[in-house]
């Protein structure tokens, strides 16, 4: 039980374990997409604010019976947008006293080739409500991510299809195979659809990559520090000298896995606490088979962030180990080859969400069955990066063990 103990306060020492969460914290704080809540992966910074406020109304989804009071919603964010209208010379001077004729002279300027004063006059008046980073109006980007996302969709038959709808789509659904015509047809006559719009999913999609990375990395750099300092203080030719000490060995490798976990865990929490402060526990509900994505599982939001931490915390303590067990047989090649197999397995973390991610896990047609894009990274990545291991491991077996230290 001491040597547990020692091993694991190499490992789990306080001012190693604050140096781990306070890197962890700034990293998330400085180089993560998080801190473009909401402005990332989003036409406009209001679209997620909008969708926010339809789910407080609504819930996580829209349906079709639910549509009279979505009009009545829309229609209310027209009347203060006019009542705001109201407040601008020069739309008064130009006959603009309404949304309808507010989006007409912005269709009928983008038409022109030349404009006069007058036109100028109100195309830079049109751009302050729009175009400015601090616009007279953020109604405006709330009642266009409204027409483009719902309106617009339920009128091309994308969103509450109906028969006379579905033709709109025909065209695109011609050029499916049968039994993926049919499931999307199936998607566009749904009668709900989600409220969840694309920044929550993007945000933690393109961040889980770097957090895998930067903790396989920090898990790599602790660990291979531990495995240094044993060799300077001539721990490592005692222990391997005796049966009793080579249990040291087998106790380094879990504690290191488990610290890899540790690291994992502490990014997944520190994260998901920025991730809710900047709004997003309203999502968590929310299906994630929407406009935007077509799922090849059926998962809501909170699902998908437990997926993805999951597999952060996976990856991170897989890192843990394979650096250890890598570390633990390199010898003279601790320089050199000890340090591209963690960094291997972060990538093969990274691909695993980027390629997968059980997010944009689009369908294809593979022998008349779906698959997910989730399997690439198994099929390519981790026979690449186990390979890889085996062929090292396997090297440094044959090298008489001479330590360079």
């Amino acid at each position: 039980m001491k040597i547990i103990s020692n091993e694991v306060k190499k490992l789990f020492n306080p001012i190693l374990l604050i140096t781990l969460v306070v890197f962890i914290y700034i990293y998330c704080r400085g180089f993560l997409q998080l801190q473009y809540w909401p402005q990332v992966n989003t036409g406009n910074p209001w679209d997620t604010e909008v969708h926010a406020e339809m789910i407080k109304i609504f819930g996580p989804t829209l349906s079709r019976d639910e549509m009279p009071e979505f009009m009545e919603f829309y229609n209310g964010l027209v009347t203060d947008f006019e009542a705001e209208m109201q407040k601008s010379e020069i739309f008064k001077n130009n006959g603009i006293e309404n949304y309808k004729q507010y989006c007409e002279a912005k269709g009928e300027l983008r038409m022109k080739d030349e404009l006069t004063d007058e036109d100028s006059a109100v195309d830079a008046e049109i751009n302050r409500y729009t175009f400015e980073l601090m616009p007279a109006s953020e109604l405006s980007f709330k009642l266009n991510e409204l027409e483009n996302r719902l309106l617009i969709d339920i009128e091309n038959g994308g969103t509450f299809a109906t028969d006379e709808t579905i033709k709109n789509r025909q065209r695109y659904l011609d050029d499916l195979n049968p039994e993926m015509a049919e499931m999307i047809e199936k998607k566009f006559r749904s009668d709900e659809t989600s409220l969840l719009t694309i920044t929550p999913q993007k945000v933690v999609e393109d961040d889980s990559l770097h957090i895998v990375i930067i903790c396989s990395l920090a898990v790599f750099s602790a660990v291979l520090f531990m495995l240094i300092t044993d060799r300077l203080r001539g721990i490592y030719p005692i222990a391997l000298s005796s049966k009793i000490g080579r249990k040291i060995f087998r106790i380094q490798a879990a504690v290191s896995g488990f610290f890899g976990l540790f690291a994992g865990i502490a990014s997944c929490a520190i994260y998901g606490a920025a991730l809710m402060n900047k709004g997003a526990g309203v999502f968590l509900d929310c299906p994630m088979d929407n406009y935007y994505y077509d799922m090849w599982i059926k998962l809501s939001y909170r699902q998908y962030l437990l997926i993805m931490a999951a597999a952060v915390i996976v990856f991170s303590g897989a890192a843990g180990l394979l650096s250890y067990i890598v570390g633990r047989f390199a010898t003279n090649y601790i320089s050199g080859l000890a340090v591209s197999i963690p960094v291997i397995v972060a990538l093969c973390g990274a691909e695993f969400l980027a390629a997968a991610g059980l997010f944009t896990a689009q369908r294809v047609w593979i022998h008349s069955h779906y698959w997910s894009s989730a399997a690439l990274p198994f099929v390519i990545t981790l026979p690449i990066c186990i390979g890889t291991v085996t062929a090292v491991c396997l090297i440094l077996k044959h090298d008489g063990r001479r330590d360079i230290l």
